[in-house]
């Protein structure tokens, strides 16, 4: 029984079926959708598993921990994560929630969604511990009870990580009504329990009714540099592979008009940063953001022809609008309506084209087929 074999569309290496990995177009720790997640799937051969562990996780944990998209999802724990690490080479964080005390400012700024806007979330107790050079680990209370009563190997993996922490690189931050609080107790056990002996060194207490109304202000200073250029490549390039494999034409990717942002994508440093990424604005995607000067909380991913060239636009949680070249006009394309669009809803889980008529209870085949190379949209 002969093996089959395929070609990654990144390295152009062929290799067996089996040497291939599911790929998420969104990355999970932006968010999950339903009814299905979409994925270059494995089955189809276009991601080998090399490219997608090798390269590709690297490059996330980078983007996650080290850009203001990746802050904003581990602020908002879209994946269930039992930990924030932050870390503090191209992003900078200052955080003064504005309670009169500096000894506050080492809070993290969790946050939730409230009413439609993100809003601080003030009640999520949790252990700061520095880490790296400039940056630090965040654990909530509950992620530490949830892996003590669980055990098993995350368990053990937070151990050895706070073990061997410094006392005074751990800081506590928790909420109650007095200075002598259970939450406070319940962490200064936990800490016991994973094989920290903290010293508690200084203790500062707020009343709740007067952290009300408070300002908290979050200013961020951050690079888009090489490695989180090519994150947001892969995102485009991802969601363009996709939408031609829907339509089987996923072979189109593999030719050389398409060969600068998949070598850029693998780390190809030959390739300009501003030759791929063309420009970071301000202008947001959608018309309804427009009209309503307001930006929507979500991912936002359209292709279109531009100037002779296939080109993207991508916002994350409705932040930065990268414009992405993804590469040359094939000559055998069909110019009609090329082009496509959708909505990815991280807090509802729901994805939506840009050109269909929004309904409710989509199936998983109106989901598929909703994304194409002829769904131009007008946005």
């Amino acid at each position: 029984m002969s093996t089959i074999k395929t070609k990654c569309i990144y390295c152009k290496k062929i290799k067996p079926t089996t040497s291939f990995n599911d790929e998420h177009v969104i990355p999970r720790f932006l968010g999950r959708f339903e009814p299905e997640n979409p994925k270059l799937k494995r089955i189809y051969g276009l991601v080998c598993s090399k490219c997608n562990s090798k390269i590709f996780s690297a490059l996330e944990t980078i983007f996650k921990e080290d850009s203001g998209e990746g802050l904003l999802a581990q602020q908002l724990n879209l994946n269930g994560s039992n930990s924030v690490r932050i870390l503090g080479k191209r992003l900078k964080i200052e955080s003064v929630p504005g309670f009169g005390n500096s000894f506050f400012n080492g809070m993290f700024p969790f946050m939730k969604i409230e009413e439609g806007k993100i809003v601080i979330d003030l009640e999520r107790p949790h252990v700061k511990v520095k880490n790296y050079a400039n940056g630090y680990q965040v654990f909530p209370i509950e992620a530490l009870e949830a892996a003590k009563n669980n055990g098993g190997s995350n368990f053990k993996k937070i151990k050895e990580r706070l073990s061997n922490v410094k006392e005074s690189d751990i800081s506590v931050f928790t909420v109650g009504s007095s200075l002598e609080n259970n939450d406070l107790n319940k962490i200064l056990r936990l800490l016991n329990d994973f094989g920290v002996k903290y010293n508690e060194k200084e203790r500062k207490f707020e009343p709740p009714d007067k952290l009300q109304g408070r300002q908290w202000e979050i200013a961020l200073q951050g690079t888009v540099d090489r490695d989180i250029g090519r994150v947001l490549a892969k995102i485009m390039f991802n969601y363009f592979t996709y939408c031609a494999q829907q339509e089987r034409r996923s072979s189109m990717v593999y030719g050389n008009e398409f060969k600068k942002i998949r070598d850029f994508i693998c780390g190809d440093v030959s390739i300009p940063l501003k030759d791929v990424i063309t420009s970071i604005d301000k202008d947001c995607i959608l018309d309804i953001e427009n009209e309503e000067k307001k930006r929507l909380i979500l991912h936002s991913i359209v292709f279109e022809i531009k100037d002779e060239k296939i080109v993207g636009r991508l916002a994350l949680f409705g932040q930065r609008v990268y414009e992405i070249v993804i590469g040359d006009i094939p000559k055998f394309l069909d110019k009609n309506n090329f082009g496509c669009g959708h909505v990815f809803d991280p807090f509802e889980h729901a994805i939506f084209n840009l050109s269909q008529k929004l309904k409710e209870n989509l199936t998983e085949e109106d989901t598929r087929v909703s994304f194409g190379l002829n769904r131009k949209v007008g946005i």
